[in-house]
């Protein structure tokens, strides 16, 4: 509820059937932003925590029951769907870059996380429906891109007084 306004209204949009499924991937991807943002943990600590939620949502992707009703029915619908592991992945790669101050000085760099933080969420809800066109998941990807890249910019002067800009293109 705190963090999904505007996405429990888009939700409302999928059919019924689906719905939890797009849930449980926002959940998710929710769950693994959180390990990382807000956290007053030394750095090392959270990237221990990224491992282990990486690790446990691997094994629940091969099938294992690992007890986190999360990880065990998003990985679950993943494998299902013959949606890669590699998205659920790349996030966690997304959010160690965040966790690690990165900073992007080239558009290539700067795509590199927005293709890790948003693209593969975009790519990853595309083929859980069963779309794998080139064409769509390209599409997928770019939206995903703008979407992250609009994110930037509306936060980019709050994070430069707060000293926290990481773009220096």
């Amino acid at each position: 509820e705190e963090h999904a306004r505007s996405f429990r209204f888009a939700a409302r949009l999928f059919p019924a059937d689906r719905r939890e499924q797009v849930v449980g991937v926002y959940a998710w991807c929710r769950y693994t932003d959180d390990l990382v943002d807000g956290v007053d943990l030394p750095p090392a600590e959270v990237e221990a925590r990224l491992d282990a939620w990486l690790r446990l949502s691997r094994r629940a992707y091969e099938g294992e029951a690992t007890g986190n009703v999360l990880a065990d029915r998003v990985m679950g619908d993943m494998r299902a769907a013959g949606v890669p592991f590699n998205y659920a992945a790349e996030l966690v790669e997304g959010m160690r870059m965040d966790l690690r101050g990165t900073e992007y000085r080239t558009v290539a760099e700067l795509c590199r996380y927005t293709f890790r933080v948003a693209s593969v969420v975009g790519l990853w809800m595309t083929e859980l429906f069963g779309i794998r066109d080139p064409w769509m998941l390209d599409r997928a990807a770019a939206l995903g891109h703008a979407m992250q890249l609009t994110n930037i910019l509306r936060d980019v002067g709050e994070d430069l007084d707060a000293g926290l800009s990481l773009i220096h293109i």
